[in-house]
């Protein structure tokens, strides 16, 4: 009885394998591509060009860090980046490059069409000249430290 029970149940198993069809997976799904921060400007008779990070090799003060390529323009305007960082306790300020020193720009932070926009630093260039863009961290009055996990490994 046993024999007979043990063969219908291996029996059953082996059919419901082979009768069972997978089910097949779809390995397409969206990569959501943020778009490139780029600088901008609101004086269509000046032309820039993008200076490379890796160029500039001095800071304002040193807390402060580069946080974009720079811009280089050929005339004054109204110049604008994205900086998704300014969400996050970070302070974007704009300098310009004046005899081999940076000069802070009165600079304005703010949502860029509005808070479903971009976060945007923006800054009157007052001429032709080399700009980038500086930051700081500020820690938020509601910021929590993440804890800190220490896993010891003792030989055994």
């Amino acid at each position: 009885m046993k024999k007979i029970v043990s063969l219908v149940f291996v029996t059953a198993l082996l059919v419901t394998l082979f009768l069972v069809k997978p089910v097949t997976a779809s390995a397409a799904f969206r990569i959501i591509t943020p778009e490139p921060e780029v600088w901008y400007w609101d004086n269509s008779g000046v032309t820039g060009e993008v200076i490379p990070m890796y160029t500039i090799t001095t800071t304002p003060r040193e807390w402060y860090q580069l946080k974009a390529d720079g811009l280089k323009i050929d005339g004054p305007a109204y110049i604008c980046r994205p900086f998704w960082a300014g969400r996050f306790g970070w302070v974007g300020e704009i300098f310009q490059m004046v005899d081999e020193t940076w000069v802070k720009l009165p600079t304005t932070a703010k949502w860029v069409a509005d808070t479903e926009g971009k976060y945007t630093v923006c800054a009157q260039a007052p001429a032709a000249g080399t700009y980038a863009l500086f930051g700081y961290w500020i820690k938020p009055a509601d910021y929590e430290e993440p804890e800190v996990f220490v896993f010891e490994i003792s030989p055994e």
